[in-house]
């Protein structure tokens, strides 16, 4: 189960303060696939392998390379793509934890391995293979307005019940046609919320 993140108001921000102002260290890898291809344009991030996830913890956008570096204060952590983003086209990824040197990527923490991070050292290597490869599934949908026509000016969007974020299409919310229609990008075996807005 994810952890609660810690949201402490002004004592958070002073202790991001802090962290930013002390000694640091340095964690590279990379992100492939389920094919061995690199992903690109996925968050990685990295949490408190122990204690509350902070709202705060370092996250970076992998390179068109899949390559990820995170600047992190020293001790233990989990390496996470996308913790708390949804699969989209352009990085079709789940929740996917570092599971050591070598190993396929575990979904859940509790297949993690945590890496050490020392004052000024660099923890090299730390590659995140994904070994589910979704498969695409469109939802079409149709958008109605309070009188149950169909909407011309509506969107309708899809989220991940675990993740905040706008799921399937790069572009975010998708915009109905003439009809009402509108067919939105998901992925199969994941669950999703169905969102709409009249105009």
């Amino acid at each position: 189960m994810r952890r609660v993140m810690l949201l402490a108001g002004v004592l958070a921000m002073s202790g991001v303060m802090a962290a930013q102002d002390g000694p640091h260290g340095t964690v590279t890898g990379k992100l492939t696939g389920a094919d061995g291809s690199v992903i690109a344009s996925a968050w990685v991030t990295a949490i408190p392998a122990e204690g509350p996830v902070d709202v705060d913890n370092p996250e970076e956008l992998t390179g068109d390379d899949g390559s990820f570096t995170l600047q992190v204060p020293p001790g233990k952590y989990f390496v996470v793509a996308n913790y708390d983003w949804p699969a989209t086209e352009s990085a079709p990824v789940l929740t996917s934890y570092y599971a050591g040197a070598g190993a396929p990527a575990a979904e859940k923490e509790d297949g993690a391995k945590a890496v050490e991070v020392k004052a000024g050292g660099t923890a090299k290597g730390i590659d995140i293979h994904v070994t589910r490869a979704l498969v695409p599934k469109y939802f079409d949908v149709v958008v109605k307005d309070a009188d149950g026509k169909a909407s011309t000016t509506g969107t309708a969007f899809l989220t991940q019940v675990n993740q905040a974020g706008v799921a399937g299409n790069d572009s975010g919310a998708t915009f109905v046609d003439k009809n009402g229609h509108a067919k939105l990008l998901g992925f199969e075996g994941v669950d999703y919320l169905l969102w709409a807005e009249n105009g």
